[in-house]
């Protein structure tokens, strides 16, 4: 499929490929889960594992054509940058 969707893990605040669920999350809502939390994210087990600022939104903008991997890695290295600057503050 070829598709190499980066996601940032919310333990470990980095990007890593995206897990098959997150991937074909778009493309199924799941009629008992969905309705009782987040949409998409509780479609599939292990949807949490991801920021909640990058799931579900950068899959719907990678599907879309709007984002991809290059631009991702820039807002994810910024995001690195001020969390150091804060620490240093």
């Amino acid at each position: 499929m070829e598709m190499n969707l980066k996601l940032v893990s919310k333990n470990k605040n980095t990007s890593s490929l995206a897990s098959l669920e997150a991937i074909l999350s778009p493309l199924y809502i799941d009629q008992d889960k969905s309705w009782d939390g987040i949409l998409y994210k509780n479609s599939f087990e292990g949807l949490a594992q991801y920021k909640s600022q990058s799931f579900p939104k950068e899959v719907f903008e990678y599907y879309l054509g709007i984002s991809n991997n290059i631009m991702n890695d820039k807002i994810n290295k910024l995001n690195k940058y001020r969390e150091k600057s804060k620490e240093k503050k």
